[in-house]
């Protein structure tokens, strides 16, 4: 590297230190003042140069690498797959680690690109030195059935048989009198009773701010229930070779809408957060028994970054809030599914699925609340961490692109690192 490049990195070495204590600096107040006022750091998302941005993404890269080698190293370098079920902002993440794991994964492409390989539903990669592999399911809503996906495969995305650290031996193994049961993460919608008692009024509360706990198992539906093909469980299993599986999970950003603008993608899911949350929990415990559990809360949404049709329905709702949210609830109503003709359902619905950052508030919430459950309920807190992105996205809309305002490239790699740290905790916790 020549003395400007070295300067380059040096330079945004500091760009990276202020970043990474929340992507905002200290202006200079007078003498005296009372308090100082924090001010962005950059001024829009473009004003990083072509430069900067590779700069960006090799000292992020190395410092992951570096954490990624601590992890091999405390465990022995044992197999390690990240299995990633979730939205695009899960595809950002993959892709800054396959940059650092697989040399050539992104085809010239820059890591931190919001539409790199954006077409690829299922894509993983793979490093031998540090025997970790990340795989990466698109996944918006929270689907059982793409859950699964690694349980019924033997080869990875691109067709490749037996690639190494793909997944534990037991898994798909059980006894004949124990199949593997796979329940629909959807909440129950049998009767507006049901769901108004089970649903609005806990999702009420939740909002209120206080402590609802259910009964196990309320508010569930068992429709699509099904039992998956099993193995015999194996006798011996050796644990130098073994691939430990980590499951990092989210839905969150597509079960939002924004009027006609954007319809809702997963209604059901949005109304019952805290249910789908919970059965995909306890469906990924069926399916990857003894599998660590992290899951990420959903990007904040910083609307003043949106444009087009996006901006035009923000001012329908800020004119006329009320017709804004009748408009979404006939429109919904159309295609509810369990929920048709249940207006305080859908009503709710619309009201916390606004794709704004109260809504990505409204999701975070319930997700903490519904794995806060999950500990109490079922004893399992032990295997579920989280990474918290919507902490360390809101405020930073100057990291998002005019006209996105829900993902944020130059905060990938924080979140990235935060889900290595919590990898380390739950697979060293017995050490």
């Amino acid at each position: 590297m020549d003395n400007s490049g070295h300067l380059n990195l040096v330079s945004f070495a500091f760009f990276l230190c202020i970043l990474a204590c929340g992507g905002r600096v200290l202006s200079q107040a007078p003498a005296g003042a009372d308090s100082q006022q924090l001010q962005p750091l950059i001024a829009e998302f473009d004003a990083v140069s072509p430069s900067q941005k590779q700069a960006w993404v090799h000292i992020w890269s190395t410092y992951a690498r570096t954490m990624l080698c601590a992890l091999q190293d405390a465990r022995g370098n044992g197999q390690l797959h990240i299995y990633m079920n979730g939205d695009s902002s899960f595809r950002q993440q993959k892709n800054f680690l396959c940059n650092i794991l697989q040399p050539g994964f992104m085809r010239g492409k820059w890591a931190l690109d919001v539409n790199a390989l954006h077409d690829e539903h299922e894509s993983s990669c793979y490093n031998s030195e540090l025997n970790i592999r990340v795989t990466f399911i698109d996944n918006s809503c929270c689907d059982t059935g793409r859950l699964a996906y690694l349980l019924h495969r033997d080869t990875d995305p691109t067709g490749k048989e037996n690639p190494p650290a793909w997944k534990p031996r037991t898994v798909g193994q059980s006894s004949p009198a124990q199949p593997v049961v796979l329940t629909a993460a959807t909440p129950a919608a049998t009767s507006e009773a049901a769901t108004v008692g089970s649903g609005l009024l806990r999702e009420a509360a939740i909002m209120a701010g206080e402590d609802w706990v259910i009964a196990r198992g309320q508010a569930t539906s068992n429709a699509g229930t099904q039992a998956l093909p099993v193995k015999s469980v194996a006798a011996d299993v050796d644990a130098d070779t073994e691939t430990q599986l980590v499951l990092y999970l989210n839905c969150g950003l597509h079960l939002m809408h924004l009027g006609r603008a954007r319809p809702f993608e997963c209604l059901q899911q949005q109304y019952g957060y805290v249910e789908t949350i919970q059965e995909f929990s306890r469906a990924a415990a069926r399916l990857y028994p003894g599998s660590p559990q992290i899951f990420m809360t959903s990007n904040h949404v910083c609307e003043s970054n949106f444009r087009g049709p996006y901006a035009d329905a923000l001012k329908e709702a800020a004119a006329d809030p009320e017709g804004f949210l009748r408009q979404c609830v006939e429109i919904v109503n159309m295609t509810a599914g369990p929920l048709l003709g249940n207006i305080p359902a859908l009503s709710y619905a619309c009201r916390e699925g606004l794709f704004v950052g109260h809504g990505t508030a409204s999701l975070r919430r319930r997700m903490l609340l519904a794995l806060r459950e999950e500990k109490e309920l079922r004893a399992r807190g032990d295997h579920v961490g989280v990474v918290d992105a919507y902490a360390l996205t809101e405020g930073q809309c100057w990291a998002s692109q005019s006209s996105d305002g829900r993902h944020y490239p130059y905060v990938v790699p924080m979140v990235v690192m935060e889900l290595i740290a919590t990898m380390h905790r739950q697979l060293l916790r017995a050490h």
